[in-house]
């Protein structure tokens, strides 16, 4: 049995940003439920995200991820309807702000 995946994220994963955005959606093929939203910045800080808290859906908003100046990773972990764990990570760099 083929299990659902992440479909798509906005913006792109491995996406170089001038600034951190607003908002991150996660778009998976199959309704899940989302369980866990992290962000590790380039120095290994970990900061879990806050979401919705929803029964199940394919579509998550992710607001206010406040991305740090350089490389971050956004992990995230999912829960799929026939009770497995999915798990992924989308990696995002922001420009450092010039002066």
């Amino acid at each position: 049995l083929a299990h659902t995946t992440l479909e798509s994220a906005t913006p792109k994963g491995n996406a170089v940003l001038d600034q951190s955005r607003t908002v991150i959606e996660l778009n998976f093929k199959d309704a899940v439920r989302l369980t866990s939203v992290v962000v590790v910045a380039a120095g290994g800080e970990e900061r879990k995200l806050s979401f919705p808290p929803t029964a199940s859906s394919q579509q998550f908003s992710i607001a206010s991820p406040a991305l740090a100046d350089g490389r971050n990773e956004i992990q995230w972990k999912a829960l799929s309807r026939d009770g497995h764990v999915l798990s992924g990570s989308l990696i995002y760099v922001v420009k450092p702000r010039s002066e």
